[in-house]
């Protein structure tokens, strides 16, 4: 072949540059070897005395034939396409980026001590491809990994054999990384017959599906599950699922999902129960209520900054996002205890926020608590679910400046790329109906065409509307039995659990309460069970008839207008009709003849505040005709700061015969002040009024309070 090239003089050395051969001797033409060229050779120099250039025609290499041959460039060594150009260190970077297939369509065996793959620069993914070069032709088989175990053949006892190991465990978690032991993905659709799952375990019997394909189901069991579960470290304010089972069902219009399904397959007669629990364990624990919105929603974010999100929790229309840094709050309360957050998701998290809960206590403070988050650290839309009775303490607190029952949910993950925007927050406060490990069943409704006891001697069947008791008993008797205070109801009426006492009677209120007890006034009777001996009957509208009495001996009994009468040993007799041979009666009181009316004493305190020195009426005693009355007062009166006072007694008598009150005698007055006015007491009439008097100092204000009495005695005209 015709080549050009660069030939450089020894003038190191000052040698002679020669043609010689491999094996030493001169050679010339295009004989096979390496050419030197004498520095007196008949040649074409080119360019300065040391560097010539020349051509000449040399011998290519090939497999067999030493020869020149090309370097290749790194493009042409990533291509491994050339059959001319060579392969130097340089190229091997870009050779190993970019490796050809390894094995052929009969593969070799490789052996490897250890094998590591580099972690790529930037956010790019680093992998091991395993790649088929070219579509599969029909019945061919591809294992992208096959191990073939048989020729580990333990010698003896406490050997492992793992198909597939992979330890993570020393992973870091500071920064929060996602982190799957193994990701399958497989087609997003399916058909035809083969099978098709993401991962198929087969042995001993069994079969174990994950991403069943044929099947439609994330897993396929063929045999039994064995679930132990470790519950030892449960405590209050954990809820524990072992099973957990979310189902979105957003944008569904009908159609039925069973969460758990059994059937029967085949026709033996072996009794298949749907579920089967034993000693201690309850089997159904229900908790459901309508959900609606909290009375109060915090967002907190750095600083804290606290923002009302009560509005936007409640309502579909106005979203937020939330948790958007490490550390993000929200804080929801209300007025009475819940059991359950709701939370609708607009946009989930694109990772779990790794959320730590929390509840108020008085102080105050919180306390951390585990509940079951469905919601998968806001990954999906889900209930976080716990018990409010076990939430020891629980207590409304005040949250910058709201009080109410709290719960606090923080998030502690960092790096979060998408993080999660609400639809809708809202609580709820759960009623819950059970069927505990002691056999009680409490539900909210049964409907059964027939409810049996299951007693052989004496029990009852609920057959339709009918209720008989039935079993070998020759008698047996239905009894309903309440709790404590309560009645039983039958069709709207209250029947009492007391026996009630000999010949009482069975009696309505009207509003379907009944009642064992004695007759009432409204029903016909006395609504008195005894009455005292020997006393009066009196009436009392529709409350039980009164008892008046027995009047001791000698006593007559009288009138009292509206009021019970009653006996008296000296009644007053307003009149007195006589005819026949009634003679005239004359009554005499302590010396007065029958013109008296009344006479009584009374006792009355009164108050008032003056500022000026006018006088002011403290107290008014009102004269009826033919009467007349004495007054008898005691005043005090004192400057509002203490600084003065003023105490007077004072003696008063006036009458009224028909026209107006008329003063007996001026007022008796003894007065003691020590102010530096005038402040005094008195009395005078005024119409048919008897008034009480005091008289304050000038631009001061004083406090007066009068005790006082008065008889006052009224005749017959």
């Amino acid at each position: 072949m015709s080549q050009s090239g660069i030939i450089t003089e020894n003038t190191a050395t000052g040698a002679d540059i020669k043609n010689i051969n491999a094996g030493g001797t001169n050679v010339s033409g295009d004989a096979g070897g390496i050419i030197y060229f004498a520095d007196n050779a008949p040649l074409t120099w080119a360019g300065n005395n040391t560097t010539k250039t020349v051509t000449g025609t040399v011998a290519a290499a090939t497999t067999t034939t030493t020869g020149v041959i090309e370097i290749a460039t790194d493009a042409e060594a990533v291509a491994h396409t050339a059959t001319d150009r060579a392969v130097v260190p340089s190229n091997l970077d870009d050779v190993f980026a970019e490796p050809p297939p390894l094995g052929s369509t009969t593969p070799n065996t490789v052996s490897w001590t250890t094998a590591t793959v580099p972690i790529n620069t930037g956010n790019t993914e680093t992998h091991l491809d395993i790649t088929p070069n070219t579509a599969m032709n029909a019945s061919q088989v591809w294992h992208g990994i096959e191990i073939d175990g048989a020729a580990l053949d333990p010698a003896g006892t406490g050997v492992d054999i793992h198909g597939i190991s992979m330890d993570l465990s020393g992973v870091s978690l500071a920064n929060d990384p996602e982190l799957i032991g193994v990701n399958i993905t497989m087609p997003a659709t399916h058909s035809g017959e083969e099978e098709k799952a993401g991962l198929y375990v087969s042995g001993w019997g069994y079969i174990f599906e994950a991403c069943s394909g044929d099947h439609d189901a994330a897993i396929r069991v063929l045999g039994e599950i064995n679930q132990d579960f470790d519950g030892t470290a449960t405590a209050a304010g954990q809820e524990v699922t072992v099973f957990d089972s979310i189902i979105q069902i957003g944008g569904s219009t009908g159609g039925e999902i069973h969460a758990y399904d059994v059937a029967i397959g085949g026709t033996g007669t072996a009794e298949v129960w749907g579920l089967g629990t034993h000693t201690g364990v309850g089997p159904v624990h229900q908790h459901i209520g309508a959900f609606g919105n909290a009375d109060f929603a915090w967002v907190v974010t750095a600083g804290p900054t606290y923002t009302d999100r009560t509005a936007e929790f409640g309502s579909a229309a106005a979203d937020v996002q939330i948790f958007v840094a490490d550390n993000d709050e929200i804080i929801i309360g209300d007025i009475a205890t819940f059991d359950e957050i709701q939370v609708i998701l607009e946009t989930t998290a694109s990772q779990s926020i790794i959320p730590e809960f929390y509840y108020s206590i008085a102080g105050p403070a919180w306390t951390q608590f585990y509940p079951a988050d469905d919601t998968n650290g806001f990954r999906q839309n889900g209930s976080i679910r716990f018990d409010a009775a076990d939430l020891a303490g629980w207590a409304a607190t005040l949250v910058n400046g709201q009080t109410f029952y709290w719960i606090r949910i923080v998030r502690t993950r960092n790096n979060i790329v998408t993080p999660p925007t609400e639809d809708t927050i809202r609580i709820l406060s759960a009623t819950e109906y059970f069927w505990d490990n002691t056999g009680t069943i409490n539900v909210n409704d049964v409907f059964a065409l027939t409810f049996d006891t299951n007693v052989a001697a004496a029990g009852v069947t609920l057959s339709g509307t009918t209720l008989s008791a039935d079993g070998t008993d020759a008698n047996i008797p239905i009894t309903i039995t309440p709790k404590g205070t309560e009645a039983v109801t039958i069709d709207g009426l209250d029947y009492p659990m007391a026996d009630g006492n000999n010949g009482e009677a069975v009696i309505t209120n009207g509003a379907g309460v009944l009642s064992i007890g004695v007759v009432p006034v409204a029903g016909g009777g006395t609504g008195a069970a005894t009455f005292t001996d020997h006393a009066v009957l009196v009436g009392s509208g529709t409350a039980a008839i009164t008892p008046v009495g027995p009047g001791a001996a000698g006593t007559v009994l009288i009138g009292n207008g509206a009021a019970d009468p009653s006996f008296s040993a000296n009644p007053t007799v307003t009149s007195l009709d006589a005819s026949g041979d009634v003679e005239a009666l004359t009554f005499t009181l302590d010396g007065i003849v029958g013109s008296y009316a009344n006479s009584e004493q009374v006792s009355m305190q009164a108050g008032v505040q003056t500022t000026d020195a006018v006088a002011t009426q403290i107290a008014a005693i009102a004269l009826d005709s033919n009467t007349m009355v004495t007054v008898q007062a005691r005043i005090n009166g004192f400057k509002n700061d203490y600084s003065a006072a003023c105490g007077g007694c004072l003696q008063y008598t006036a009458r009224r015969a028909g026209a107006g009150a008329v003063e007996v005698a001026a007022p008796i007055v003894n007065v003691q002040e020590d102010s530096a006015g005038a402040p005094t007491v008195d009395a005078d009439v005024n119409g048919n009024n008897v008034r009480l008097l005091v008289t304050g100092v000038a631009a001061e204000t004083w406090n007066w309070v009068a005790t006082y009495s008065y008889h006052f005695t009224q005749t017959n005209a």
